[in-house]
């Protein structure tokens, strides 16, 4: 075997000189410590410091163990690519020395270094650091080597802790500290500003979940309409080029839930193990907890920005999106049917309508066809004959064109309350959140104090704001610049869909011919008392939509 210096040992047998060709793994690792890369510890620069140090001893690298984003305190018999070497039997008879440019990028702190030494004792094995001279051989080198590991440990613990520190306040400020910037913000001379493009962008994606379009119809269009996500949005406020990266749907939903639209400094705290240590996965990473709203002495939330919402609306979002993700159906392979809770089977069941949604099935010879849900069940069938979905979509388009293929299209825009109605909505939410840190760490000592402060100033408020009154927030409908066939056309079949349930438009099979309830879709696109409020609106449509149903025969839910 080599000496621990690398020098090449004298064996009988092996070849003509006698000398045995020693094999060097090279090992290349680079902290995520550094925020750019120093030109004295790069790959490249590692690389080429094993390789001369290899040469000129007439060793031979027969690999590299390479890990570019790897903290300090991961086992280097665990790393990712170094624990190969360590593991895999073949690999580990394919070399006789780990060499490195420093120590630390083999081991860092007496432990871990301690625990590769004895690996490698044990298997004949030398470890060599290519700019550093001391003797693992020998007793005092080694110590040399143990102290040299715990004091970079010891520096690499007091920089987290100084680096922690400096962020933690910075943050407390609102201040940019680096990193991805929330969408429909970026940032202008250190500071958070509202992203015009991308605010945009974010009210026409609120507009479609409060109208009842799930998570992912909203994200096809957003894909199908060539919006840039937010991390391409990210890359051109940069200056850079999209990569063309699409939007997704939990990262969406996330972005959605985030008081970051607040303009609220958020943050997420390492889970901790049960030695008080944060827990890491197997490259070293921290786990990390939920999100909150960063705090300051007063027990307020600190705003880095200008709110991309009202509180509110925020509010009206996250019910939307409740009542989203409860009613969204499940993920498809295949195109949305157009009668998807839509069509309902007015089959005769007992004593009244059977009431069961129409299924979409496909027959032995590829026909599409819609069949009571019924059939195959446990329930037992009604008995109602399918249609074929071809004529069944068909007729239904014709209805819709021939009644408001004219009229022009309108949305539901919302309206927010006046005077004090988003004030008491913070308040609230304040005073849940603060709640919420009940026996947390957070609830302790001199926080506890001024979070007790902050609740008295936030209850006092509370009482003078509910002495005033109040208009409450509500909707108005305002026509597209569209006729319906227009609108129309321009849906997917997806969009027809998610339109057709938001419109609360039902269509009745009961193996003859179709019925349809267009009453809440007629008053939409026929016009609407501008002094109807929305409450008296909706009443409105209710009692009529109940009254045309019961004179259809249909059945009410």
């Amino acid at each position: 075997m080599p000496d621990t210096q690398g020098r090449p040992v004298r064996s009988v047998g092996r070849g003509r000189t006698g000398v045995r060709t020693v094999r060097v793994l090279g090992r290349i690792r680079l902290s995520r410590f550094r925020g750019l890369e120093d030109v004295t510890t790069s790959p490249e620069r590692q690389k080429l410091n094993i390789k001369r140090w290899a040469k000129s001893n007439g060793h031979k690298i027969i690999g590299w163990a390479t890990d570019l984003d790897l903290g300090r305190s991961v086992d280097p018999l665990e790393a990712p690519d170094l624990g190969k070497w360590f593991h895999d039997p073949q690999r580990i008879d394919s070399w006789d020395i780990i060499a490195g440019y420093r120590l630390d990028r083999i081991a860092t702190g007496s432990i871990y270094l301690s625990k590769v030494m004895e690996w490698c004792q044990e298997r004949g094995k030398s470890i060599v650091s290519t700019s550093e001279t001391f003797d693992l051989s020998s007793g005092p080198g080694r110590m040399i080597a143990f102290i040299l590991a715990e004091v970079a440990a010891g520096e690499l613990e007091a920089i987290r802790e100084r680096t922690t520190d400096t962020f933690d306040f910075n943050y407390s400020l609102g201040k940019y500290r680096g990193g991805a910037v929330p969408y429909g913000y970026k940032i202008e001379n250190g500071v958070y500003a509202i992203d015009r493009y991308a605010h945009k962008v974010l009210n026409e994606i609120i507009d479609r979940i409060i109208d009842k379009q799930s998570i992912r119809s909203v994200r096809m269009w957003l894909n199908d309409s060539g919006i840039p996500s937010p991390s391409d949005q990210r890359r051109i406020n940069n200056g850079e080029k999209p990569k063309g990266s699409p939007w997704r749907d939990t990262p969406l939903k996330d972005m959605l839930k985030s008081e970051a639209m607040l303009g609220y400094a958020i943050r997420r705290d390492a889970v901790l193990g049960a030695d008080g240590n944060p827990v890491r996965d197997k490259k070293g990473n921290k786990n990390y907890g939920e999100f909150y709203a960063v705090r300051d002495e007063s027990g307020a939330p600190v705003k880095r920005a200008k709110g991309l919402v009202t509180r509110t609306r925020f509010d009206e979002l996250q019910a939307a999106l409740g009542e989203n993700i409860r009613s969204a159906p499940k993920r498809r392979k295949t195109q949305t049917p157009l009668l998807l809770q839509v069509g309902f089977c007015s089959g005769l069941r007992g004593n009244g309508t059977c009431g069961t949604p129409l299924d979409r099935s496909i027959t032995s010879r590829g026909v599409f066809r819609y069949r009571c849900r019924s059939v195959g069940s446990g329930i037992g069938s009604c008995g109602t004959l399918s249609a074929t979905a071809e004529s069944a979509e068909q007729a239904l388009q014709e209805v819709l064109l021939e009644s408001f293929g004219t009229l022009p299209m309108r949305k539901r825009i919302y309206v927010p309350g006046t005077d004090n109605t988003n004030e008491l909505a913070e308040i609230e939410a304040e005073l849940d959140s603060i709640a919420g840190l009940v026996g947390t760490p957070a609830f302790r000592g001199k926080a506890l104090d001024r979070l007790n402060n902050r609740i008295e100033a936030l209850d006092a408020r509370r009482s003078e704001l509910e002495a005033s009154p109040v208009v409450a927030p509500g909707y108005r409908y305002e026509d597209t610049g569209q006729t319906f066939s227009e609108a129309w056309e321009a849906m997917t079949v997806d969009e027809r869909n998610s339109f057709l349930r938001q419109s609360k438009v039902r269509a009745e099979w009961n193996g003859v011919d179709w019925r349809y309830d267009l009453t809440h879709l007629d008053r939409l696109l026929s016009g609407i008392d501008p002094q109807l409020s929305a409450e008296d609106f909706l009443q409105e449509i209710s009692a009529e939509q109940a009254a045309n149903r019961a004179a259809l025969g249909i059945a009410l839910d």
